[in-house]
């Protein structure tokens, strides 16, 4: 083992030795002690309106603070260690400094929210690290994964450390780290992320690294999380498209579509990571059914220009899938579709919600005439909408957001069976949906045949061992299939379902 492998795992002992951590985060601005003063008075004041008060005399204040959780120091890895395993912090900016935690409380307050741009990023990060300090923290059911997951918006100059800068916060090393998976910054980080991936799936009987890997479009094996690959805000508009389910890591508030599904019964996966292709993995499933048309999708691609008209969009989806319905049951399933699940309040018909017959876009004059002055856009505060909406309209501003987070990336699709589901917007025609155990949402699957021209980029030989292969398309929103009706366990060995085999790479 190299000397910087054996390092890191000591520098838990360094931190958690040291009487006192420095947290220097730069030079100090003309506005850092008032700023400073400001935190202290927020935070010495319980009454939210005497804090408003407050807010409302500190706006040179507001700038400072908004630079300062924009500088560096922030989107670091390594900063979540040194923080959670000291015994006290001083975070020092200039000549001027405070308890860092006190500046962390005040932070993650709701007041400070509204006017100061903190993004989930920090928030996230900081309530970990308060969860961590407490006594009574033990490691998370996922291990070293789920440890780094949470902060993954951190940076590190290192592609290695994306997950070893987190594993001095293990209290049990055994909880992840094995002869296939151990600190190696001589490996290849590709092999790294595999390796990684097959023993979280392996050791924990869960198919989360695949299922999150929909985004990260890792080039040797689509079933690998790529923790290079960069990730945004949920209200950015670089963001491919928000997951249905992302195992419990994500924060509701800010992430709303992540609903406790149960399209597998919980049932823990059937995986094997051994298979003499490193790129290929074995899960157990059933089969749901295939695709037989699919929709205009949202295009992710024109996020940024604004919203589509969704009046015209729900009328093609409804049609596609059978609409419109007389049947309130219906109804209230397409309503549920559109929005992942997220969207319960009444009225169920998504015209209730939907009224602009126009989109959202520079180009449309319908928008420009009638509201394109309108729309409110914050200067203080974390919005949280991608896209700006009228600021007395809050009901359908929370509709809105909940909509666009199913919605955009992905288009509606049929089923041979008859049903009807929200998946991604590369979905095609002859996919698959299926139910993998391990994964708690149906998921899209494609075959790969690897005879013809892609035997020419066959560098591990999967023609022969194989013949076929499975590609991961991404997560589908099934409203009858998100919670499994029945005793899945008692079905398959009953042989009411069927289990097969994917080779998914």
């Amino acid at each position: 083992m190299d000397e910087k492998s054996i390092q890191v795992q000591r520098m838990q002992d360094i931190y958690r030795n040291a009487k006192r951590v420095i947290v220097w985060v730069g030079e100090a601005t003309d506005h850092t002690e008032m700023a400073f003063k400001v935190v202290e008075r927020v935070l010495d004041c319980p009454n939210v309106e005497a804090q408003e008060a407050i807010w409302n005399e500190s706006s040179e204040a507001i700038g400072c603070l908004n630079e300062l959780i924009k500088r560096p120091y922030w989107t670091r890895a390594w900063i979540v260690q040194e923080v959670v395993l000291a015994r006290t912090a001083l975070l020092c900016c200039g000549s001027y400094s405070m308890p860092f935690f006190d500046l962390a409380r005040f932070l993650i307050q709701p007041t400070t929210k509204k006017h100061i741009k903190v993004e989930y990023a920090l928030s996230s990060y900081l309530e970990l690290v308060f969860d961590m300090r407490r006594s009574s923290y033990e490691d998370p059911p996922l291990g070293l994964f789920e440890l780094a997951y949470k902060p993954r918006y951190r940076q590190s100059t290192v592609p290695h450390d994306k997950l070893y800068a987190f594993l001095g916060l293990l209290k049990s090393k055994e909880a992840i780290l094995s002869r296939k998976f151990s600190v190696n910054y001589n490996m290849n980080v590709d092999e790294l992320w595999m390796a990684f991936a097959k023993e979280t799936m392996s050791r924990y009987k869960t198919l989360l690294p695949l299922v999150l890997a929909e985004n990260t479009d890792f080039p040797h094996a689509r079933w690998c999380y790529d923790w290079l690959r960069r990730s945004y805000e949920p209200n950015s508009k670089d963001q491919n498209r928000i997951l249905f389910w992302t195992g419990g890591l994500d924060n509701l508030n800010y992430y709303p579509l992540q609903l406790p599904h149960s399209a597998a019964a919980g049932l823990p996966a059937r995986v094997q990571v051994d298979l003499g292709a490193p790129s290929v993995i074995s899960a157990q499933g059933f089969s749901v059914s295939s695709v037989v048309r699919t929709g205009t999708s949202v295009s992710s691609l024109l996020l940024g220009f604004g919203r589509p008209n969704y009046v015209q969009l729900f009328q093609e989806w409804e049609s596609l899938v059978g609409g419109p319905w007389e049947d309130s049951d219906m109804v209230r399933k397409f309503a549920r579709t559109v929005t992942g699940g997220a969207w319960t309040a009444e009225p169920s018909d998504w015209r209730a919600w939907n009224n602009k017959d126009y989109s959202e876009k520079p180009w449309s004059w319908a928008w420009i005439t009638t509201e394109s002055h309108k729309v409110y856009g914050s200067t203080t505060g974390y919005e949280m909408n991608r896209h700006v909406d009228l600021k007395e309209h809050t009901v359908n501003a929370s509709y809105n957001r909940i909509r666009d987070d199913a919605c955009e990336g992905r288009r509606m699709l049929l089923l041979e069976n008859g049903d009807f589901g929200l998946g991604p917007e590369s979905a095609k025609v002859g996919d698959q949906v299926v139910i993998l155990l391990g994964s708690q949402v149906p998921l899209v699957l494609r075959k790969r045949d690897h005879s013809g021209i892609r035997r020419l980029v066959d560098l591990e030989n999967k023609a022969k061992l194989f013949k076929f292969t499975w590609k991961l398309v991404g997560q589908v929103y099934v409203d009858n299939l998100m919670q499994y009706r029945g005793d899945l366990e008692q079905d398959i060995e009953d042989g009411r379902v069927v289990l097969r085999e994917y080779l998914l790479d």
